[in-house]
């Protein structure tokens, strides 16, 4: 197959996981977005500071649920893959590749640090989101720095299910319990406090 062969070097979007848990593990994303879509509603009602924090989450995870099935960080590794070939740094790749992972690595830290910090007065409701972002991060980063020993590790399964999936599930999973929460647990407009919000 040569580099011209798909739109991208050898990508073209596609269904990259036709298999009945790539398929569950999209629904789980978008009823997670909607669930998040719905807690953003509710923090708008409520006059909560931190609304703007459930609006990007629920774009995050829509466009995760849409990568799932397009994967489109393939197509970004054959970009990449191309231009190495016609700069002359292919040789070099794994530099390269090392520098992406520690700048992806900086960008989710601080940006987990800042949301952390943001609702941590509200850490009792947020946590569980939290939790959530934060475990997807990392699968992302993990994911994406395909590293063969980590390859390996995720490639493992655990009762005949991928471990990587169990991580991706449990991740969306921890996010959806923290939508909830957080919808149960917002009061009525009537009854809202200053202090509460």
């Amino acid at each position: 197959m040569n580099e011209s062969s798909g739109w991208i070097g050898q990508w073209s979007p596609g269904i990259g996981d036709p298999s009945w848990l790539g398929w569950a593990t999209v629904v789980a994303y978008f009823f997670a977005a909607w669930l998040c879509w719905r807690s953003w509603s509710c923090a708008k009602r409520e006059g909560d500071s931190a609304a703007s924090l459930w609006g990007g989450v629920c774009l995050l995870l829509c466009a995760l649920g849409v990568n799932k099935q397009l994967d489109l960080q393939s197509a970004l590794t054959e970009l990449g893959r191309i231009n190495a070939h016609a700069f002359g740094w292919y040789d070099h790749r794994h530099l390269v590749q090392i520098g992406f992972i520690a700048t992806a690595t900086l960008v989710v830290s601080v940006s987990a640090a800042f949301f952390a910090i943001r609702v941590w007065p509200k850490r009792a409701r947020y946590g569980l989101l939290i939790a959530g972002m934060l475990m997807l991060c990392v699968f992302v980063l993990v994911r994406a720095s395909s590293f063969h020993g980590m390859d390996w590790l995720i490639g493992q399964t655990v009762v005949g299910i991928p471990v990587n999936v169990v991580l991706e599930l449990g991740a969306i999973s921890l996010t959806t319990w923290g939508a909830r929460y957080y919808v149960r647990t917002t009061p009525s407009a009537s009854s809202t406090s200053p202090e509460d919000r």
